[in-house]
């Protein structure tokens, strides 16, 4: 509901409810990559590639009734989780009122809600506590990003928790409910590596893991050695290959703009938490 990607990955370019002639017409003609857009005749080609079909490339882009329904997941089950574990954090050691069971369910709550909207939840600014970690003669001021979004002008693309930023009101908890964890619940392991794997969410996920990526371009791979044409040398690609394709190019970029570029305080703050818990004494944390 929150990812822009191609909604088909048919081999053909006609509708599956088309007629068989159009379909056996249609079915494992190599696409076009100089024209990704809607139609099926291709003017603007060389006569070297007159022969291929414009495929249509139908995308889902989040409305604003989805970023609405996104907003109001993320106010309701992220604001009742939080809630409880600052509450938790915030009770003596003897009037704790969340087990491993209840406490485990809360992280899951999180890393669930982080993974779904992670592509509309945005990073802190980056020039906010910033710093300086080494002197540099190559201007990193201004990171190259990608555009992974379109343009709209009735709604943002983007989703907040009570107003602010939502990886940063994550954070803020996470920090309290380790300390808390290795003060008084050390031997809770589950937690403390879901505290991780929140950490990591937090920091650089944004929509696409890069295991995910990775995954995909080796189908990608996989598929086109098989249908290649080793007797006839043909390189070019069917349709369903090449919407893989173009749906890893977007990844890719999804991937690029989550790297952090600039060092700031939060990211000083979460790796000192991580090197804290690199020296547990329990092996299942380390």
């Amino acid at each position: 509901m929150t990812l822009i990607k191609p909604v088909d990955h048919k081999s053909a370019e006609v509708a599956f409810d088309a007629d068989s002639v159009s379909i056996k017409r249609d079915w494992g003609n190599p696409g076009n990559m100089r024209n990704l857009q809607v139609g099926s005749t291709h003017s603007s080609c060389n006569q070297n590639n007159a022969h291929l079909r414009v495929f249509q490339v139908n995308w889902h882009v989040p409305s604003k009734e989805e970023i609405a329904a996104v907003q109001k997941l993320v106010d309701e089950f992220l604001g009742n989780a939080l809630d409880d574990l600052r509450t938790f954090c915030a009770e003596g050691a003897e009037g704790k009122k969340l087990n491993k069971e209840e406490l485990s369910t809360r992280l899951t709550h999180i890393t669930t809600l982080l993974r779904g909207a992670g592509f509309v939840l945005p990073f802190w600014n980056m020039e906010d506590n910033r710093i300086q970690i080494v002197n540099s003669v190559t201007p990193i001021e201004k990171p190259l990003r990608f555009r992974v979004k379109p343009e709209v002008s009735d709604y943002e693309m983007e989703v907040n928790f009570r107003g602010g930023n939502a990886r940063l009101a994550i954070l803020e908890v996470m920090v309290q409910l380790q300390d808390c964890l290795l003060k008084e619940r050390e031997d809770d392991t589950e937690s403390l590596a879901r505290i991780i794997f929140v950490y990591e969410l937090v920091i650089g996920y944004n929509g696409i893991h890069r295991y995910e990526f990775e995954h995909n371009n080796d189908i990608m791979a996989s598929g086109a050695e098989i249908l290649k044409d080793q007797l006839l040398g043909n390189s070019q690609m069917s349709r369903k290959l090449m919407m893989l394709r173009i749906a890893l190019a977007h990844d890719a970029r999804v991937i690029d703009n989550s790297i952090l570029t600039c060092f700031t305080e939060t990211n000083a703050t979460i790796f000192k938490k991580l090197f804290t818990l690199a020296t547990s004494s329990y092996s299942s944390v380390r």
